[in-house]
């Protein structure tokens, strides 16, 4: 879970991102809920292994970016 807040904001945030690239899928996100105005929660799933980014921005321009690293653990098969 991603969860945004902005003190004195009762707007709504927009997220776009960096998870889907044409190689592949590293991650779903999708928001969860409703939170009250001036905060926002985002559900991150991985897919598959990268990096992306999440940013969020409120209706004023205003942004923040999130890093998001998918990896995936090796398998020994004897």
């Amino acid at each position: 879970m991603l969860s945004v807040t902005e003190s004195g904001y009762t707007g709504t945030f927009h997220e776009s991102d960096t998870c889907t690239p044409l190689t592949g899928a590293i991650a779903t996100v999708s928001a969860a809920g409703s939170p009250p105005a001036g905060s926002a929660t985002y559900s991150v799933a991985p897919v598959g292994p990268g990096t992306c980014q999440i940013t969020v921005a409120d209706g004023t321009g205003r942004t923040t970016t999130v890093p998001v690293t998918v990896s995936t653990a090796a398998v020994t098969v004897q």
